[in-house]
């Protein structure tokens, strides 16, 4: 919007899964932008910013249980 570029990036998302663990049940875990990347994306006419700043480092963890 005002001229400004955002920078590349590359980002790194590790998950480690298990099925069956006990019967029926599946585990997950995820680690998103293992290594802490800070980045930002374009924004649009509709933003105040130039660049939108994106989360850190995120976790996830699941379990699925099927009946």
């Amino acid at each position: 919007l005002a001229g400004n570029d955002s920078d590349d990036y590359f980002l790194t998302n590790v998950t480690l899964f298990s099925e069956n663990l006990l019967e029926n049940l599946e585990v997950s875990a995820s680690v998103y932008n293992l290594f802490d990347k800070e980045y930002s994306h374009p924004g649009g006419e509709e933003h105040i910013q130039d660049t939108i700043e994106q989360d850190g480092r995120t976790f996830r963890f699941k379990l699925t249980y099927r009946f």
